[in-house]
């Protein structure tokens, strides 16, 4: 899955799909979504594969208004299942990686403008569940105080929690470097521990 947009402005991406042989030759492509609306995927190792040979893709829709995580699950010959778009009208929600969890069910990590605290410059990470219907099922948030938090990446864990790796930077110092952290959970994204890693330096 990639980014498709028209040339030389590129001002209205969509979601494309590449079915590849074993020899690496296009046997098939599909372009995703709405022409009008700007899409992007999620981060690298972004989506997902399941047993039946469906696959997840997290990423981002972009309006007037608002910016969505969004989640698009497809089989194996590249035809859409369905779509899911996740956000509030004036906030940020990012999505950057999707996964299949073990009840049939999704999920997706990313970073929201959209939490209680009333420093504007400040993120944090989600965790947000889908059901095996795709409806939502929860929705967690990770915050820290002083820092901007954005979850990149997301495994469920072999008690059927998950763990949640990303980003964060500290708003408290004069250069704002970026360090990372590892959050875990238990099934239901309630927050169990979490690790940062890095220095000053």
């Amino acid at each position: 899955v990639g980014g498709v947009g028209t040339p030389p402005i590129y001002d209205n991406w969509r979601m494309g799909f590449l079915m590849i042989d074993e020899n690496g030759e296009v046997q098939g492509e599909t372009a995703y979504l709405d022409t009008l609306v700007y899409y992007s995927i999620g981060w690298a190792n972004s989506g997902d594969r399941n047993e039946q040979g469906e696959y997840l893709q997290a990423g981002n829709r972009a309006i007037v208004g608002g910016n969505y995580a969004m989640l698009l699950r497809y089989n194996e010959f590249g035809d859409t299942l369905y779509t899911r778009t996740y956000g509030l009208q004036g906030k940020i929600y990012a999505g950057y990686q999707g996964i299949f969890t073990n009840d049939g069910g999704s999920a997706i990590a990313g970073y929201t403008t959209d939490f209680p605290e009333a420093n504007t410059y400040v993120q944090c990470a989600y965790l947000l569940k889908y059901d095996a219907s795709a409806e939502v099922e929860w929705i967690q948030k990770y915050t820290g105080q002083l820092k901007a938090m954005s979850a990149r990446s997301v495994i469920q864990t072999s008690d059927g929690g998950y763990a949640i790796g990303g980003n964060v930077q500290y708003l408290n110092q004069n250069y704002v470097p970026y360090d990372i952290f590892v959050i875990k959970t238990d099934a239901e994204g309630n927050e169990q521990w979490r690790e940062y890693y890095g220095d000053v330096n």
